[in-house]
């Protein structure tokens, strides 16, 4: 029953932070340089907002934990920035369901490397989610009552940059599988240190990029708020993941979060971003949530 409460918390999560990134997105990143600036923000108000929630204890850090939050921060900078890349040419729901097949590469590397097993079932969902992928080179048409939301051609440089982001995503999911596998009672200290290694990787670009004038340092007030909201829900959503992905097998968490992400997306994206997809699109989605079914199995 806890393990059911905490998917569904985690689905809505990721709904409500899609509609958010979407909205700081259009007015905020629209260039590399602004993609990176949003990136060292968004951890930092992570990092920021990391103490106040629990638990409440002294930290407890050694040096042999700096590995995983330190791959992990750098492996989400590329995510987040080509993350924002592909919503910023593509549509916001078809760029969420593909980063969901960030899965695929925590599954593997669980058959390689935490003896985890896989059935004929789980492989063909595997092979139903790559025959997905073909689907998604579909357009997203605006709905009539937002005429702002452009029309958008997902073609081939969306999915190549979705795909490249859901491969950075998969991979830095190890770290955070592996940590909670190695520190189980030390998940706060984790998020802390790679919020921070984040930081510092972005930083030195952020401050040339403001030398150059390609970004303003100082942001307005609309801004710190989405990106506040965005940092809170991560934060929250980071809390509950990190507790359970080394609790329950890769092959049953990552698709399970995967299909109840995937349809918390949709309707957000239906609802507040009044995003019309097509119907090859809509085949992508159905075989996307048939496959992460399977693999659940």
């Amino acid at each position: 029953m806890i393990f059911v409460l905490v998917i569904i918390i985690l689905s809505v999560i990721r709904g409500i932070y899609a509609v958010f990134a979407k909205n700081v997105q259009k007015k905020y990143a629209g260039n590399f340089a602004q993609d990176m600036y949003l990136t060292m923000m968004f951890f930092l108000l992570q990092f920021i907002f990391l103490w106040a929630f629990p638990p409440y204890r002294p930290l407890h850090i050694e040096p042999a934990q700096f590995l995983n939050p330190a791959m992990f921060g750098v492996l989400s900078v590329a995510a987040t920035v080509l993350f924002f890349t592909a919503m910023r040419i593509g549509s916001t729901a078809l760029t969420n369901i593909v980063n969901n097949f960030s899965m695929l590469v925590p599954i593997i590397i669980g058959l390689l490397f935490w003896n985890e097993s896989i059935s004929i079932v789980q492989i063909f969902g595997i092979a139903l989610v790559l025959a997905a992928l073909f689907f998604f080179n579909a357009k997203t048409k605006a709905m009539p009552e937002r005429p702002d939301n452009a029309e958008k051609k997902s073609g081939v440089k969306w999915l190549l940059t979705a795909l490249a982001a859901a491969l950075a995503v998969g991979f830095s999911v190890f770290f955070t599988k592996r940590n909670s596998l190695q520190y189980p009672d030390y998940f706060k200290e984790y998020l802390l240190l790679l919020c921070a290694v984040t930081v510092i990787v972005t930083l030195p670009y952020v401050l040339w990029a403001a030398v150059k004038k390609k970004i303003k340092l100082i942001p307005d007030i609309r801004f710190i708020y989405l990106v506040a909201v965005m940092a809170v829900i991560q934060d929250i959503y980071n809390i509950f993941y990190t507790i359970y992905v080394g609790r329950v097998n890769s092959a049953l968490f990552f698709p399970i979060t995967g299909i109840t992400a995937t349809l918390a997306v949709v309707i957000c994206s239906r609802i507040f971003l009044r995003e019309k997809l097509s119907v090859k699109a809509n085949i992508g989605i159905v075989l996307s949530i048939i496959a992460i079914a399977l693999l659940s199995l």
